[in-house]
């Protein structure tokens, strides 16, 4: 069994063989913050790139997306094998939520296993792209036998979505922090206009509000790529031990 910093050093070094690999994934987070479409995507080419590492293969993160045919066809994949296993929690969660007094509780218990079951359904997704059939990814029983025979390295592995949180945060604080002053500006300016007839502070907040607004679903994107990037391939890495 390998520890997290096993799948996340040989993820990490895959990601940064590249002297440029902050350009890759620059391009995974341009494609990020294109709705569905981009997303999925950037999600297949990630599939396609972790399915390498379950079979061995030490590749880098390409800046090319290449076959993008491919790569909407592991995504569409990865999306429909993961639907199929969170749907019937989702829904029973909503359900349960309508029982009197104790459904607030009760869907929140369902909430987290949510969270389990959508970790497994990534491993599933896995399965059906290293297949490219979505049968293999359906399969319950075979997927709980690998979680189960290193549920430690799998949990590790999946941990490293937590870092999004800490990411994003600092990646907002460093591009908005000089921006306050100047909306806070605005925005007295902006409030006092409103009793009278100058709407340019109002039109200045608007487009001050709409260009934050781009900078966080940006920043946002690109965080996500990233962190998507070294989840997936540490995944794959995990996946290795079940040839």
């Amino acid at each position: 069994m390998k520890t997290l910093n096993t799948y996340m050093d040989r993820a990490w070094n895959d990601l940064a063989t590249d002297d440029d690999w902050w350009k890759a994934t620059l391009v995974l987070g341009l494609m990020n913050c294109v709705p569905i479409i981009g997303q999925i995507i950037m999600f297949g080419y990630l599939f396609d790139w972790a399915k390498e590492a379950a079979w061995g293969m030490h590749t880098p993160l390409s800046r090319k997306l290449g076959d993008l045919g491919r790569c909407a066809r592991y995504g569409f994949l990865a999306l429909w094998v993961m639907l199929i296993w969170v749907a019937p929690v989702v829904i029973i969660g909503l359900l349960l939520g309508l029982v009197p007094v104790v459904g607030s509780i009760l869907r929140f218990l369902v909430e987290l296993f949510a969270v389990f079951v959508a970790a497994l359904a990534a491993a599933g997704a896995f399965r059906s792209v290293i297949y490219e059939r979505v049968l293999p990814g359906l399969q319950v029983k075979r997927v709980f036998m690998m979680f189960r025979r290193d549920p430690g390295g799998f949990g590790q592995a999946f941990c490293v979505i937590l870092l999004v949180i800490p990411l994003l945060a600092a990646a907002l604080f460093i591009v908005l922090l000089p921006t306050i002053p100047f909306i806070n500006v605005i925005a007295s300016v902006a409030t006092t206009a409103v009793l009278g007839t100058d709407l340019v502070p109002l039109a200045l907040l608007g487009v001050i509000t709409i260009v934050v607004a781009l900078i966080v679903w940006i920043a946002g994107a690109l965080v996500s790529a990233f962190i998507s990037a070294l989840y997936m391939r540490s995944l794959g890495y995990w996946m290795e031990q079940f040839r």
